[in-house]
């Protein structure tokens, strides 16, 4: 039986080629108009100014990393990777031919986005058909959060291409069964590892599955030969840890503080910093080395402090298994959640408060997570059922990867790219059973849709950092004195929240500094004017009422720049420049 079924494999090799990157015109349109797409967005958002290297954010300790690389120490220092090797080496080669060009690697990134669409294609095409291969395409190529994150300088910026890379070529061997194509797929999903290092749990299941399934000599060489594919990727990571630190370490070490993060007694499912230790990278490895080590007294290597992390987190889990279970349930129904969870960039903000073409990408887990699961769980494959469920195991196997530490919209990203299959694939079903007139499968397939539904788009009330994204922008235009767009920004802000205190002060403090700033550029019935916003708006600040009180002094106005200096006296009784304003009125 088991021969039959890999003859049977073998013989849609022709298929396989005709569906796949080389066959049709399907990629050869979706993969220019996907580019297209891209380079409207990168060229939108290349010069944001919340978008740049800098401040401590991931992107910065990657370029810097890179530029290091670039510039001759490609070992980088001394200790383990403490973040994954494999974005920063990405851009140490195209810093190398660009001139540590931000823009170059930018470019790079979104021509593998558009190659991501294509092999997402061809995945389709195999599994379901051309029909359902132009739809999974367009789905992939609409899917905003992609091209968001395919214009940053993150690790997620490839792995929409990893993924599907990776995935396309585990389908080429499931379907052709060529030992050579298990060596190559497993090469790709090493190189997937060194990029998001969870993908080994995927590799590992892989593995066993093509090992037992069915159990067979043929089936373990199967399984061998992508071991082998895997080690050639992941092998060069691990001696160069082992070269520098002295330690095996197969990928980075972060592994134990992330699982602390995601599984305590404060956890929530999210990122959080953990007190004493810095949220940025560069903290990170600093501090957790520090409380590792201020805990057992002595000093210790880098997989002792990440083994540290690790049994604080299964200290609580086994004190509390109810309340572990109940939060690791929690976190795997955030990774199907519409809410793209924000770690220092906020999709949400960029695709709602800035005039990009993102606010017509409409498609997201809002609408993947639902088609996608109907149609990798309920329509008919063309072939391959035994390689089919191989393949598809990765959707819960990755899922469960990402919620045994903490959830973020950057980590979920590469789940996207077999939902866009599954999605393409129920779309073309559900419109051909409906013209069939077959109530029973639509009736289940709506069933379904609508409970999933449900659960993709259950308000959690989870923060996808829109708020904070807006006050560093607004903090950037008051620096910058353009106080007109940061009142611009937060009026509407106001207008779509208005019970929220928080914007109604942030707002007060803009018209504060604007008010300020035109006293003292001379316009002083303009400054007067903004100021007194900012006291209807915040009553409650002394500062404003100060300000307001100075601009009405200088306007003449003595008796109402009495009344609010002593109003802010009120409000803070030792307030010195209050008194003397005071003082000075009196005279």
């Amino acid at each position: 039986m088991a021969t039959r079924r890999h003859q049977s494999g073998s013989d849609e090799a022709p298929r396989l080629a005709r569906t796949g990157l080389a066959g049709g015109i399907g990629p050869a349109l979706l993969l220019p108009s996907a580019l297209v797409v891209k380079a409207v967005v990168l060229a939108q958002l290349h010069g944001h100014p919340l978008l740049q290297p800098e401040g401590g954010l991931d992107s910065e300790v990657y370029v810097r990393l890179a530029r290091q690389a670039a510039a001759g120490d490609w070992l980088l220092g001394h200790e383990a990777y403490f973040v994954s090797p494999f974005y920063v080496y990405f851009l140490a080669v195209v810093f190398l031919f660009s001139g540590s060009s931000l823009l170059a690697a930018k470019i790079v990134q979104i021509v593998l986005g558009a190659a991501a669409v294509g092999l997402i294609f061809a995945t389709a095409a195999t599994w379901y058909g051309r029909r359902a291969a132009w739809v999974a395409g367009a789905l992939a190529a609409a899917t905003g959060v992609l091209t968001f994150n395919e214009v940053l300088l993150l690790q997620s910026a490839v792995d929409p291409f990893l993924t599907a890379l990776a995935s396309y070529l585990v389908v080429r061997a499931l379907v052709t069964d060529r030992l050579t194509r298990f060596a190559t797929a497993g090469l790709a999903l090493g190189v997937f590892v060194t990029n998001r290092p969870n993908a080994l749990a995927w590799a590992a299941v892989l593995v066993v599955l093509l090992a037992v399934a069915p159990f067979s000599r043929k089936s373990l060489l199967r399984a061998a030969v992508l071991v082998a594919g895997l080690l050639v990727a992941l092998g060069p990571v691990a001696v160069r840890n082992r070269a520098v630190s002295g330690e095996w370490i197969l990928v980075s070490s972060h592994g134990g503080l992330n699982f602390y993060i995601g599984n305590n007694a404060d956890a929530d499912g999210t990122y959080h910093a953990v007190p004493g230790i810095a949220p940025d990278i560069a903290g990170q490895v600093r501090d957790a080395r520090t409380v590792a080590e201020t805990a057992a007294g002595r000093p210790l290597r880098a997989s002792e402090v990440s083994r540290y992390f690790y049994r604080r987190a299964w200290d609580w889990i086994v004190l509390r298994p109810g309340a572990a279970l109940r939060l690791f349930l929690r976190k795997l129904a955030y990774c199907f959640n519409a809410v793209d969870l924000s770690l220092n960039y906020s999709y949400a903000y960029y695709r709602r408060d800035e005039a990009t073409l993102l606010r017509v990408l409409v498609v997201g887990p809002w609408l993947l997570v639902p088609l996608g699961l109907v149609g990798l769980v309920a329509v008919p494959r063309r072939t391959g059922a035994h390689g089919f469920w191989i393949w598809a195991a990765f959707v819960p196997v990755y899922a469960v990867s990402v919620a045994a530490f903490f959830v973020s919209g950057r980590y979920r990203l590469p789940l996207l790219v077999p939902l866009c299959v599954g999605a393409g694939a129920a779309l073309v079903w559900l419109v051909e059973v409906a013209r069939a007139r077959r109530a029973r499968p639509l009736l289940l397939a709506a069933t379904a849709l609508i409970l999933l539904g449900g659960g993709a788009n259950w308000n959690w009330r989870l923060d996808d950092g829109r708020s904070e994204e807006r006050t560093q922008m607004i903090v950037r235009l008051v620096d910058g004195g353009r106080f007109d767009e940061a009142r611009a920004i937060l009026e509407e802000a106001r207008r779509a929240e208005p019970a929220r205190s928080e914007i109604r002060q942030a707002l007060a403090r803009v018209h504060e500094s604007g008010g300020v700033a035109a006293s003292l550029a001379g316009r002083h019935a303009e400054g007067a004017a903004d100021l007194e916003r900012a006291v209807q708006l915040d009553p409650e600040s002394a500062s404003a009422q100060l300000n307001l009180a100075v601009a009405y002094a200088q306007l003449g106005r003595h008796g109402e720049a009495r009344t609010h200096a002593e109003q802010a006296l009120r409000l803070r009784p030792d307030y010195p420049q209050a008194q003397g304003l005071l003082d000075a009125l009196s005279h």
